[in-house]
């Protein structure tokens, strides 16, 4: 099971899968987005933000997992900063280091522009701790309990 991460930009036939998953996935905080909605999220414009990388598995050829970096993470809350978001592997395919190479992938495109990165999760961020983030806050966004956390990229 060969993995592969590369931008979306490569594989645009492969926006509408994306689109499902942040549907399916994230689509009950938001329910009046359309896939169309969801499609329209994810640019295809080279080296700006928001930048999407996809996992891709060689062997099948489809995309496993993905994750974009974008500014306004938050709304207002660090607008000017970029964010981590969306990172999503498919479920058969968790477990396999697939989110930690998307990761470590993200920031190393991120490295270019910024000094350091943002993300918000609802989880208790364990996987972001084990790659250096540290957790700065609770915020509450949109109605939901949230840990925002942060990453330097430069040493």
């Amino acid at each position: 099971m060969p993995i592969i991460i590369k931008p979306i930009i490569d594989y645009p036939e492969f926006i509408s899968v994306v689109a499902a998953w942040y549907k399916s996935y994230w689509g009950s905080r938001f329910p009046d987005r359309t896939e169309k909605d969801w499609e329209d999220t994810i640019s295809i414009v080279e080296n700006q933000l928001p930048f999407t990388l996809i996992a891709i598995d060689t062997e099948s050829n489809m995309p496993v997992g993905t994750v974009t970096l974008k500014l306004y993470g938050m709304g207002d809350y660090k607008a000017d900063q970029a964010w981590l978001s969306s990172l999503y592997v498919v479920p058969e395919y968790r477990g396999k280091k697939i989110a930690t190479q998307l990761i470590a992938d993200i920031e190393t495109f991120a490295k270019k522009q910024f000094r350091e990165i943002y993300l918000y999760t609802k989880t208790d961020g364990r996987i972001y701790k084990q790659l250096g983030w540290i957790e700065i806050e609770p915020v509450e966004f949109q109605g939901v309990s949230f840990r925002v956390m942060k990453k330097l990229l430069i040493y």
